[in-house]
């Protein structure tokens, strides 16, 4: 009986050790749910039938950048057709940014609805849930509807920076001169210091302020379509983490 009971007592602890070991040999298998939420943009919106639209979609956060290869993968658009019939659009892969899009051309007139959905994805030990996007009504009509920005004036009077980026005729009076002698070529001796595109200001003090961000047009040499990086697609504002 001693010998039955030692042979138990060593048994027993070899599992409770065994047990006890385990967590720190096993890899952990549970992997963290993230929720996403899908967003979908259609412009323009009105649109004329046989004129093309964009369609834009993304999740509210970029995918990991500690993965390589970091994509959001298997983005699909389901358009609902004014006859009822449905057509889906992918699979897409995201930029860096979990941004995807493609063109549109509807071919006849009404309502077309359409929808983004992600199905879910793993990084590492994190699983991005699925989500979809709100369905978004787009409305086709047998007029077509201008496809080029109005034409805004130049200014006759006073203006400041940023520029509406609306304001695309604008460039020619707004050059970019961010730097310490025009484009960089030469120094002050050799060509002397002009702006080609600006009007010297009329005021006798000037007061310059640090902006949180630039934004608007360009202008100068730059041409009419240019606009300022405005740093919303990868750095956060504000964030303190």
């Amino acid at each position: 009986m001693s010998t039955k009971k030692t042979a138990m007592i060593i048994a027993l602890f070899l599992v409770f050790t065994t047990l006890t070991c385990l967590p720190a040999v096993l890899p952990a298998v549970h992997a963290s749910n993230i929720n996403t939420y899908a967003r979908l943009l259609v412009t323009p919106n009105p649109v004329g039938v046989n004129q093309t639209v964009s369609v834009k979609f993304y999740l509210d956060n970029a995918p990991p950048v500690a993965f390589t290869g970091n994509r959001y993968q298997n983005f699909s658009v389901t358009i609902k057709k004014p006859d009822g019939t449905t057509e889906t659009k992918g699979p897409y892969t995201s930029d860096i940014a979990g941004t995807a899009l493609f063109t549109y051309t509807p071919t006849m007139t009404g309502t077309y609805t359409l929808q983004f959905s992600f199905p879910g994805q793993t990084f590492g030990q994190d699983y991005y849930l699925p989500s979809k996007s709100n369905p978004v009504n787009l409305t086709v009509q047998a007029q077509a509807v201008p496809t080029s920005a109005p034409t805004i004036p130049l200014p006759t009077s006073y203006w400041t920076r940023p520029i509406n980026a609306e304001n695309q005729q604008w460039y020619s009076i707004s050059g970019n001169w961010l730097m310490q002698c025009y484009n960089l070529i030469g120094t002050f001796a050799e060509r002397g210091v002009y702006a080609p595109y600006t009007l010297a200001p009329s005021s006798a003090h000037i007061m310059w302020t640090k902006e949180l961000s630039f934004g608007g047009i360009v202008g100068g040499e730059s041409g009419s379509g240019v606009e300022y990086y405005a740093g919303l697609s990868y750095e956060h504002k504000l964030n303190h983490q």
